[in-house]
């Protein structure tokens, strides 16, 4: 289940029509205590970063914010959108998409990785736009066309901060969390601006 978050999270991203220099709009997608999504996009490169629920839930009690607002609170990237589904709304999604990654890759779907799942839905965005696929992450979006930014993408990133970020969230420095997340996310968009260059 928690791989079909990372790719519904991804199509919801429309951070390419609002962005402004040097500011990285986000899509936050949090979904029950399966997994926290933050992806955005610069200049063709998404990148899908994934966190432990429990640290924003944790957090969120900590700032007495309401969980989305403290979830933009504690990563610090303005928010495109911020949406919380649940766990179970996403199964018949990760199904399709892995049965997308599979077809595509010619792989069996017990090989599929979040990476897979993600490069292939890209790939295959400008001829699944009248699909079931295309219908499901509409509804659950609440957008007409899902699946219009990721035609323009021209490479994807997971990362995977479950485990590097899983604490005892009792006695948390959270200073320390939001400097060490911005120094990552700096890293990243570097990673990113590069990658544009070459």
């Amino acid at each position: 289940m928690k791989k079909g978050v990372v790719l519904v999270c991804s199509l919801l991203l429309l951070v390419s029509c609002a962005q402004r220099p040097r500011v990285f709009p986000a899509f936050y997608g949090l979904f029950e205590q399966e997994m926290a999504v933050v992806a955005f996009e610069q200049k063709g490169r998404l990148a899908v970063i994934l966190l432990p629920p429990a640290l924003i839930a944790s957090y969120a009690d900590h700032s007495a914010l309401e969980i989305g607002k403290a979830f933009v609170n504690l990563v610090g990237l303005p928010a495109v959108q911020v949406v919380e589904g649940t766990a179970g709304s996403l199964l018949g999604i990760e199904g399709l998409l892995t049965t997308l990654a599979a077809t595509s890759r010619g792989i069996d779907a017990s090989r599929v990785d979040d990476q897979m799942r993600l490069e292939a839905l890209a790939e295959s965005a400008g001829y699944l736009r009248k699909t079931e696929l295309a219908d499901t992450l509409a509804h659950i979006s609440g957008m007409e066309d899902p699946l219009a930014s990721l035609r323009q993408t021209k490479e994807v990133q997971v990362l995977d901060l479950r485990t590097v970020m899983e604490q005892n969230t009792e006695t948390i420095d959270w200073n320390g969390v939001q400097a060490y997340l911005k120094q990552y996310l700096e890293m990243v968009k570097r990673y990113q601006q590069r990658s544009r260059e070459r």
